[in-house]
């Protein structure tokens, strides 16, 4: 293979790395917006003093970063591609298989009910 090719592919698999980590760190931004913004619903139905919502993104972070070891050390054993992609499944998919976190908040009012 020409070394311009090589280099073409090369350039290529960076930017689509770039692309993936990008993608990655949307969806985290997503889930810690997701987090906030259920904050005050939490605090009102729960009757929690801001103490205790202190404890919620306290739990919230302590969770996140127990799965992120584990998450880390499962792509070391089983491949970082393959962890990765189930990841972002479980995250925008509920367990009736649907999307819910990349729709839009009227859309999902819209979904068929659940049988």
């Amino acid at each position: 293979m020409p070394s311009s090719i090589r280099g073409f592919v090369h350039e290529r698999r960076r930017w689509v790395a770039l692309i993936v980590v990008c993608f990655a760190m949307l969806m985290n931004t997503l889930d810690q917006t997701i987090v906030n913004v259920a904050l005050p619903t939490i605090q009102r139905d729960l009757h929690f003093t801001q103490a205790s919502l202190a404890w919620v993104i306290d739990a919230y972070l302590i969770t996140f970063a127990g799965t992120l070891l584990l998450a880390g050390r499962l792509g070391d054993l089983i491949g970082r591609k393959k962890v990765f992609l189930v990841g972002v499944a479980l995250f925008i998919r509920d367990p009736d298989g649907q999307l819910i976190e990349l729709l839009p908040v009227g859309f999902r009012e819209s979904l068929p009910p659940k049988p």
